[in-house]
């Protein structure tokens, strides 16, 4: 007679990872993000699911990632590579060069500009990212900074 497979997992010392139901991993990896306040590496998601006893694998975290960017629900900075939720639209972003904190607006109407502007000159645009880079109102401005970019 054959041991069934858990008997014979459990004589070999290897511990059985569980089966997981379709959508749980993309769910746990939107919730860690919906909780973090700065953007998150891949690396890092796996570091805070293994702190909650989920532990998942890198191609398991770069597919719920690339899922939740295809649903509209995450944006890569790629000016940082990590990741965050993205609390409206589509996102242009601004970075904090000294706590990194990351400040996202709308950017409907600069998409269509920017899409306009480059259709006048026969260019199709597929996709657009914009990130810019600077200081927060929580942080202090460094004395030299002479190319800052301000509101009228």
């Amino acid at each position: 007679m054959v041991a069934p497979a858990s008997a014979t997992m459990r004589n070999t010392g290897k511990s059985v990872r569980p089966t997981r139901r379709p959508g749980e991993v993309r769910r746990l990896v939107a919730t860690l993000l919906e909780q973090a306040r700065p953007p998150l590496s891949a690396y890092d998601l796996r570091s805070l699911s293994a702190e909650r006893h989920e532990r998942l694998y890198a191609p398991q975290v770069y597919r719920a990632l690339n899922e939740l960017i295809a649903q509209g629900k995450v944006l890569r900075i790629e000016t940082l590579n990590a990741f965050c939720a993205i609390r409206q639209g589509p996102a242009a972003v601004g970075i904090c060069q000294h706590c990194g904190q990351v400040e996202q607006i709308d950017m409907g109407d600069i998409k269509l500009a920017l899409g306009h502007l480059f259709a006048q000159r026969g260019f199709l645009i597929d996709r657009l990212v914009v990130e810019g880079s600077g200081h927060c109102c929580q942080c202090p401005l460094p004395s030299d900074d002479k190319g800052a970019i301000s509101a009228p």
